[in-house]
């Protein structure tokens, strides 16, 4: 299969002029891919139009979009439709199917996709299944975490998944705990649920850097699930206190109440909110860290965890999710039960730092060891490979 082959990516995670770093980590899947395969790409990025304004952060900047842009030589489209935040949930999928098809069929006029890539299960691969299958095209639908861990939760969003997922040509998952849970969500065996993990970009993330003593640094959006309320509160403990400073990275609806917190544990000046930063902005702080903390509670396979150990830095993080499979065989990445505290993670944090000042050589070779096995060069063969097969699988049912 060779570059006849075009590809129709739906999702609504992939970076824009307004926010470019959201979703970078499908568009390096792609962008690798098309490099490897000559495969043509374009996306559909559907946008919610909301009854107001919605202020600030990512929502805002989505509203800025034009209908349409190019990013990297990929057209990508922005098709908008209504939808109310929180009650909106068990229609989400729908909507969205409204108000994207007149766009999804103009887009198989001019394009004609021999496949569709449905890049997270809610709403985004439930809303585009349907229409795929009305025009018997080969559609793949990609788990990627909380439309797994936590989504499904809602009854009326489980039973639409059940209902519609399956009609899938194949269904795939960004870790091995996320296809377990998928399938046993739409009752079918493991097998029917591929393993597709990222990979990591060691050319960016491999770099050596003089390391500041005592930098903890963390990588994650402002979000209640996140649970960066652990590490702040952690500073607050004598355990700790080895802990010069902790750089949070991200933006979010959380940081007030996060700011809030160091003010009232008495740790603000040890903690620096850093906002959202560029890929290599991001590459550089991880370099400079001596640690990188991860008290996040649901997760499917988080970039920011592997890319902290292709910069060499030992990881502590929650063992939830796919974190445990990364962690497989590696002595860098230590794991703490979902029910570690404040005070767990302050000793954590401590001991750890500890650790490295006489095994920090064999802390950092082991983080890159793991990181190299786990690079986009170790995945991407495996990839390619299963979406051939659903070329294939689609032409047979066509």
């Amino acid at each position: 299969m060779g570059a006849q082959v075009r590809v129709l990516i739906f999702s609504n995670l992939w970076p824009s002029s307004e926010a470019p770093t959201h979703g970078s980590f499908i568009e390096e899947r792609w962008r690798r891919i098309a490099e490897r395969t000559g495969w043509e790409l374009r996306v559909i990025h559907p946008l919610p139009r909301y009854p107001r304004f919605p202020g600030r952060g990512l929502a805002a900047r989505h509203a800025r979009l034009p209908a349409r842009e190019e990013r990297g030589g990929v057209q990508i489209d922005y098709p908008r439709y209504w939808h109310v935040p929180r009650f909106g949930t068990a229609r989400h999928a729908e909507r969205v199917r409204r108000g994207t098809r007149r766009a999804f069929f103009q887009v198989l006029k001019s394009y004609s996709p021999h496949l569709i890539d449905a890049q997270y299960l809610w709403p985004d691969a439930c809303a585009v299944v349907p229409l795929a299958c009305e025009r018997r095209i080969p559609v793949v639908a990609t788990a990627r975490g909380s439309d797994v861990n936590v989504l499904p939760e809602h009854p009326l969003v489980r039973r639409q998944m059940q209902r519609i997922l399956p009609q899938a040509t194949r269904l795939a998952a960004v870790s091995p705990a996320l296809a377990r849970a998928l399938a046993r969500i739409l009752d079918q065996g493991q097998d029917s649920v591929a393993v597709l993990p990222n990979g990591v970009d060691l050319s960016l993330f491999g770099k050596e850097a003089e390391r500041v003593e005592g930098r903890v640094v963390c990588v994650a959006r402002l979000l209640p699930g996140k649970a960066l309320h652990l590490l702040i509160e952690a500073l607050a403990e004598p355990a700790a206190k080895s802990v010069r400073e902790l750089r949070l990275i991200g933006a979010g609806p959380e940081r007030g109440r996060l700011e809030r917190i160091a003010a009232e544990k008495g740790v603000q000046d040890r903690v620096l909110f850093c906002g959202e930063l560029s890929r290599t902005e991001v590459a550089e702080e991880l370099a400079a860290a001596s640690l990188f903390a991860f008290p996040s509670r649901r997760e499917g396979w988080p970039n920011a965890v592997l890319e902290a150990l292709a910069s060499g830095l030992p990881v502590l993080a929650c063992g939830i999710g796919g974190i445990p499979d990364i962690a497989r065989g590696c002595s860098a990445l230590r794991l703490l039960p979902l029910e570690a505290g404040g005070g767990a993670w302050g000793q954590a944090l401590g001991e750890e730092l500890s650790r490295l000042g006489d095994a920090e050589a064999a802390l950092r070779g082991a983080a890159r060891r793991r990181a190299g096995e786990l690079s986009w060069d170790s995945v991407l063969e495996g990839t390619i490979a299963f979406y051939e097969s659903a070329l294939r699988m689609g032409a047979k049912r066509g």
